[in-house]
């Protein structure tokens, strides 16, 4: 069996005797020592493009006759990014009424509306001048297209202008100023760490073309950030102190390179790690490589057994943005890992050397609608593929006997999140999480269900399992804001459950769990500088059973941004 340290609290004076006959339980308590899937390199936050759009007012209708007319039907002209009868609906309100000059200049003013909507940016429509027989009215359409493009670079900027102009090469004149068309480009050159990129639609070259300026800026070479928290288990040391390092573009083609350092207050953990990822094409593609070493001493009520434990992970992972647009997006990545863990309970002279090898396929999408007013939203999809390598003999055997982790597994996890805006300060954040297994995981491939990314009213180790779901419901409220300075307020209900083996061993009982808390939160941040989080979590059900019956439960993060 694997060793968990909630069993292990529960019969902890038997412990001793049980450790000895069963190698497989050096493995450390689940989230002190293992592996658990963190990102290797924290993704860049998406800025915004910055692009302002000044679509020119339409032409004033020149209709002949007077009075009013009765509409039996608009032909659309002039619209070449979809079928015309795809806005029939917009115009229906119109049809078969009698109408004044105003009353269809009304139903051109909805159809630029909707036309901006199906991401025609810059597009309009407008009755042109004609003569109307048999109550057929002809509303044209002008998309926007793209005159000349311009580009602006320093002339000492580390991106290299080659590569700017690779990823603008898209953007030629006669582009439709159209989602995926005329804003990917702009977007794809702005998300390369270390440049800012300020578009600007300037004036029009003609009725129905618009000239582009694109000014390139470098951002500081160096960033990075300070981070304090307690989010760590009591056996490692619930404080941590983390150092984070960024060079954004150091080569001039948008690569980066990263750093990180954390230890916890007691030297329980110590890990380390590093990246480097590169564009490999103009359109988004990153390779990366990443690499990251963990050192554990498991203390607290496990000290007397000299738990020591160390892992190393290694990281190739490919990148690339299926879909990049202002408010719809899907990535997806590809990455290969291994990882060598060496675990050992000194006590008794145990050593538990074992392997992970596997094959994670991502697929990442956020979009915004206008459901109930305006909803960000977010999904990912992940599958996991693999296989464990119990490379100590004596675990081996045992785990033959019981769990079987060893040989071939495979993971899913899926993650969906709806941040619903209620009013100009008000939002509600919906997330749910969930994991399935083909089998009994071993530590580290395992879905952490408790703790502050989790059920915030228990602690990080209480509830670990190869299969469950984890469900947030949260309240966020901006209560105020002065200058850089802001200050947000959250309320929130969290649950989750979670089957602790997917096959258990017989005989075995207590193998699904429930957990709920609800709570409490408080931000500060002051912009580009620093930020703060504290949250008071309190149980709703169940005896928590390790760690002591913190009510409430408190969690904060602070960190200095550079």
């Amino acid at each position: 069996m694997r060793f968990r340290a909630p069993l292990a609290r529960q019969v902890l004076p038997a412990l001793l005797g049980a450790i000895v006959s069963c190698a497989s339980l050096a493995q450390v308590p689940p989230g002190t020592g293992r592996d658990i899937g963190v990102p290797e390199t924290p993704p860049e936050e998406r800025r915004p493009s910055g692009l302002e759009i000044k679509p020119l007012a339409p032409p004033t209708p020149q209709l002949e006759g007077v009075g009013t007319l009765t509409v039996s039907r608009f032909r659309i002209s002039g619209l070449t990014a979809f079928d015309p009868a795809e806005l029939d609906s917009v115009l229906a309100p119109w049809i078969g009424r009698e109408l004044s000059a105003a009353d269809l200049a009304q139903a051109a003013g909805a159809l630029t509306g909707r036309l901006r909507e199906r991401g025609l940016y810059v597009a309009y429509a407008f009755l042109p001048d004609q003569r109307i027989v048999d109550g057929v009215v002809e509303i044209a359409v002008v998309e926007g297209r793209l005159g000349s493009v311009k580009l602006e670079m320093p002339e000492d900027s580390r991106l290299k202008r080659s590569v700017a102009e690779g990823v603008l090469a898209p953007l030629r004149p006669g582009t439709r100023i159209a989602r995926g068309e005329f804003d990917t480009p702009l977007l794809i050159l702005n998300d390369l760490p270390g440049v800012r990129v300020t578009p600007a639609l300037t004036r029009w070259s003609e009725p129905v073309a618009a000239d582009l300026i694109v000014r390139v800026e470098d951002e500081p070479v160096a960033g990075g950030f300070l981070r304090l928290d307690n989010h760590q288990v009591r056996e490692l040391g619930e404080y941590e102190l983390t150092g984070h390092l960024r060079l954004r573009n150091p080569l001039g083609i948008g690569d980066l390179a990263t750093a990180e350092l954390t230890r916890s207050h007691t030297g329980g953990r110590t890990l380390g790690s590093a990246s480097y990822s590169l564009p490999v094409n103009y359109s988004g593609t990153r390779v990366g490589v990443a690499v990251r070493n963990q050192h554990t001493r498991v203390g607290g009520d496990f000290e007397l057994l000299r738990i020591r434990g160390k892992w190393t992970r290694g990281t190739l992972a490919v990148t690339h943005p299926f879909l990049r647009t202002h408010d719809r997006n899907i990535q997806g990545s590809l990455s290969l890992s291994e990882i060598g863990y060496h675990d050992r309970i000194e006590a008794f002279g145990l050593v538990n050397d074992s392997r992970h090898r596997y094959a994670t396929a991502t697929v990442v999408g956020d979009w915004v609608d206008r459901l109930l007013g305006e909803g960000r939203n977010r999904v990912q999809v992940e599958h996991q593929t693999g296989r464990v390598y119990l490379d100590t003999p004596a675990a081996a055997a045992a785990d033959a006997a019981a769990l079987q982790v060893n040989g071939r597994f495979d993971r899913s996890r899926v993650r969906f999140e709806r941040v619903q805006t209620l009013d100009a300060r008000s939002s509600l954040l919906l997330s749910l999480g969930t994991q399935f297994a083909s089998k009994n995981l071993d530590a580290g491939r395992e879905l952490q269900i408790s703790g502050p990314e989790g059920v915030r009213a228990y602690s990080t180790e209480e509830l670990v399992a190869d299969e469950g779901y984890v469900a947030t419901i949260e309240y966020r409220r901006v209560i105020s804001i002065e200058g850089a300075w802001r200050w947000g307020a959250i309320a929130f209900f969290d649950t989750g459950r979670g089957k602790i083996d997917k096959n258990p061993v017989p005989g075995s009982a207590g193998n699904a769990r429930k957990i709920s808390g609800y709570g409490l939160g408080l931000a500060v941040s002051v912009r580009d500088v620093f930020n703060a989080e504290v949250t008071l979590a309190w149980r709703a059900d169940d005896v928590p059973v390790t760690d002591p019956d913190r009510r409430p439960r408190v969690w904060f993060v602070v960190r200095r941004l550079f």
